[in-house]
């Protein structure tokens, strides 16, 4: 946790850093030192979660905590404003590390989501909101872990932020799956079901689409899954509410596949599947796991088992007798294969390169 440097105590450490506008200048400028209180109560906040969390028994945090926390300005590196914190009690620094890190991670998920994260408690919902409020067009505050890890917050940031969580509601661009079951060519929308089987309002602004849209127009149990490239409203909880604007359609999933039923499965999971972590699983890795298996039930006999990754990917594994399968599918399709053999201890583990090479692999180490 600890920094060294000229002026700087051993156990400072900098839990923002301002840079650009004010903060080109010599000093701190004292008409936003509001930023570091505010930071004070978010990391105290924090703190008190983490504590609560690893003593379950326990309703209140220990006589003295907030005391213990109190972050106290020490020193103020030129150019950049990196102001040097230390904290007035022993013995915690790790809790000052979690809560950094936690902090972090709440910040980056804001910058990427542009609301914040299910789950938080209200007063840290609250702190986080105060954070940034002074900065202005050309500032940037950034929110260090304890690795030193930094998240980059702007104003611009904060302000979609704020309107997103006043409004409940987030725009979005890119890729939805689910299948099209209603269209009405004049009035140019549409009826999407998605994976979860709720159905919800479309608009294409294409009058041209409509074409391409209604060859995919089937009862719900035949249709198959396409995808939607689409500006789309998404509920800050995560939850798709309407489409703004389809600009394509393709084929995404066969619904008479027999492994379609299992990527259903795994296009419902959301953000913190695994216990708590877990990323949703990527369109790509699905795709790309559904053409191995195409390609694979043309070779053998074979039928892998699919799993998800925590880091949003694919897996597929076969047991056939002594042989062992597995491929590994990330999100951005890095394909690696392992097989073994437990009888003879003949094993291979190896980076694959396409669909057709990943089924090769699967086939050629199936007893099937």
């Amino acid at each position: 946790m600890g920094h060294q440097g000229d002026g700087v105590d051993d156990d400072a450490f900098v839990p923002v850093k301002f840079d650009g506008g004010r903060y080109t200048k010599k000093g701190f400028p004292l008409e936003t030192a509001g930023e570091l209180a505010n930071y004070q109560r978010l990391f105290f906040e924090v703190a008190r979660e983490v504590w609560l969390a690893d003593n379950p028994k326990r309703e209140r945090v220990p006589s003295g905590f907030e005391d213990a926390l109190e972050l106290r300005l020490t020193h103020i590196e030129t150019g950049s404003v990196v102001p040097y914190t230390v904290t007035s009690g022993p013995d915690l620094s790790e809790f000052v590390d979690q809560a950094r890190d936690r902090i972090r991670a709440v910040f980056e998920f804001v910058v990427d989501k542009k609301h914040l994260p299910d789950g938080l408690r209200e007063s840290i919902r609250d702190a986080v909101k105060r954070i940034g409020a002074s900065l202005r067009d050309d500032e940037v505050l950034y929110l260090q872990s304890a690795t030193g890890a930094e998240v980059r917050y702007t104003k611009a940031v904060r302000t979609q932020m704020i309107a997103n969580e006043e409004a409940g509601e987030v725009e979005r661009e890119g890729v939805l799956p689910g299948k099209v079951v209603e269209i009405e060519p004049d009035s140019q929308t549409f009826k999407i079901e998605l994976h979860d089987g709720r159905r919800i309002p479309a608009r294409f602004g294409d009058p041209e689409l409509w074409q391409t849209i209604v060859k995919f127009v089937k009862p719900s149990a035949e249709g198959d899954i396409v995808r939607f490239h689409a500006k789309y409203i998404e509920s800050t909880s995560e939850e798709v509410l309407r489409v703004e604007d389809v600009t394509d359609v393709e084929t995404f999933l066969d619904a008479g596949a027999p492994w379609t039923t299992r990527f259903v499965d795994l296009l419902r999971l959301r953000t913190g599947w695994y216990d708590g972590r877990g990323d949703p699983i990527a369109l790509a890795a699905i795709e790309y796991a559904s053409e191995v298996l195409r390609l694979t039930i043309e070779r053998t006999a074979a039928s892998p088992t699919v799993y998800p990754t925590p880091a949003g990917g694919v897996q597929l594994e076969l047991l056939t007798g002594a042989r062992h399968v597995e491929l590994s599918i990330s999100p951005d399709l890095d394909v690696e294969g392992y097989a073994l053999d437990s009888k003879t201890g003949e094993d291979d583990e190896t980076l694959l390169t396409s669909p057709a090479a990943a089924a090769e692999f699967i086939g050629r180490w199936s007893d099937v």
